[in-house]
């Protein structure tokens, strides 16, 4: 039978310890980095509401798990916008300028966008860019710089592009050419020409 000495036992309850200041060092990181992003995605759904939006949220895993397990653990705050959609309010000129996209870029996952005929600024293009995970994009009616759709290049998983009634022209249509995965584009009641579509 073996005997424990004092020294030994010390040994054991300080790396215990140790072991139980660890485990709490890191539970506080993951609660302060879950905290973080519950504040950016907040941030981002009152950006939304405040400039006439809507969204639909979808759990932050995506589409695991499945149904029963999501309604178990998520109670709301593990929920980031999957689709975003700006109409303009009844009776009035629609303007939008890069703070809700800017917010939305910021809290991450947003796959659909769609901005019903309103004003974008060329910052708030440069900041629809940034939306990187963006996979629908639709600005049917609205109204921007000719040629100043070159940022939204950089939206390399876009797959559906409406642009119907913009005011999209050759040049514009010119600078989303190197757009890798665009199977579906909505030019409809636009400038853009045979010129355009062959880029």
């Amino acid at each position: 039978m073996e005997r424990t000495t004092p020294g030994r036992a010390r040994r054991r309850t300080s790396f215990r310890l140790r072991g139980l200041l660890a485990a709490t060092a890191l539970a506080a990181l993951a609660l302060g980095l879950v905290a973080r992003g519950v504040a950016v995605r907040d941030r981002a759904f009152e950006a939304i509401r405040r400039h006439h939006g809507s969204f639909e949220a979808a759990p932050v895993w995506g589409d695991w798990p499945p149904g029963v397990l999501d309604r178990l653990v998520s109670p709301g705050w593990l929920r980031r916008a999957n689709s975003a959609r700006f109409s303009p309010p009844a009776g009035g000129d629609y303007r939008l300028g890069p703070e809700p996209f800017r917010d939305l870029a910021a809290a991450g996952g947003l796959r659909s966008l769609a901005v019903e005929s309103a004003e974008l600024s060329p910052e708030a293009i440069e900041a629809i860019g940034d939306l990187e995970e963006l996979e629908t994009l639709d600005l049917s009616g609205c109204r921007f710089e000719p040629g100043g759709l070159r940022p939204l290049a950089r939206l390399v998983r876009l797959r559906t592009l409406g642009l119907a009634g913009s005011d999209a022209d050759d040049a514009g249509l010119a600078g989303l050419a190197t757009l890798p995965a665009v199977q579906d584009l909505d030019v409809s009641a636009t400038a853009v020409g045979d010129a355009g579509l062959a880029a």
